[in-house]
């Protein structure tokens, strides 16, 4: 598909045109997913009841890379570029450690909040949703990123909020409604209904990236005059010496 307009978008906008992103490349994003996530799907799988403690937490810990893939692969396709899937994979890997030090970095933060009281809990959870976009896109490492991510969320914290929640809602009918399938459908054994729920889980695990990503374009364009930049960028090197319009 060809990249999205790039312009401030709405709330409603915004998740609408997350559905389109994972329609268009809803193979992409699933296959970079089960590759990513295979280790602890193969754990779960070979083990079951023994070494499922082990499997959730790799899991969990594989997920961000996950994540990391689909900021990729969604600012391809939101900037009309062509996707190589061993580029994503490459990008991914070489920011390997950035990217596991800005999710621990994150989840201390963030847990650190909820101890001493949920609001600022929840206010760090919207404030630093950036940072996995950031780390790979714009090459951060974890205390920059957590930076970043707050100057970028600033006065749009209800804005965040609200996509995020919604994203996390979206997935949570949609788990809540193949497990509700699996149990209507033929009986399945305990082992086989919590592998096919790690594998939706799984699958369903890249949309709040999605939403994520473009979140972090829609503030760059509203902050920074992204969409500008942009443009000149696209009308070549004779467009530096404008004067880009001021950002909104």
């Amino acid at each position: 598909m060809h990249g999205p307009t790039l312009r401030a978008r709405t709330v409603g906008e915004l998740l609408d045109t997350a559905f389109q992103v994972v329609r268009a490349r809803y193979a992409e994003l699933a296959f970079a997913t089960l590759v990513l996530v295979s280790p602890a799907l193969v754990l779960n799988f070979l083990l079951a009841d023994v070494a499922r403690p082990a499997a959730l937490l790799l899991q969990t810990f594989l997920l961000n890379y996950v994540t990391a893939a689909a900021v990729v692969i969604v600012s391809n396709v939101y900037l009309g570029r062509a996707s190589d899937p061993n580029e994503v994979y490459r990008r991914v890997f070489s920011r390997f450690w950035p990217i596991f030090g800005a999710a621990m970095l994150q989840i201390l933060a963030i847990g650190a909040g909820m101890l001493l009281c949920v609001v600022p809990g929840i206010y760090l959870a919207v404030a630093l949703f950036a940072m996995p976009v950031v780390v790979m896109l714009e090459n951060a490492g974890p205390v920059d990123a957590f930076d970043r991510s707050q100057k970028l969320a600033g006065e749009h914290w209800g804005r965040i909020a609200g996509s995020m929640l919604l994203a996390s809602l979206l997935v949570g009918i949609a788990q809540f409604g193949t497990g509700l399938l699996f149990s209507l459908a033929r009986p399945l054994s305990p082992w086989m209904a919590d592998m096919a729920g790690n594998v939706v889980t799984v699958l369903l695990a890249p949309f709040p990236a999605v939403v994520a990503t473009l979140m972090y374009y829609d503030l760059r364009i509203r902050k920074e005059g992204f969409d500008i930049q942009a443009l000149m960028e696209a009308m070549g090197p004779a467009s530096a010496t404008e004067t880009p319009a001021p950002a909104y």
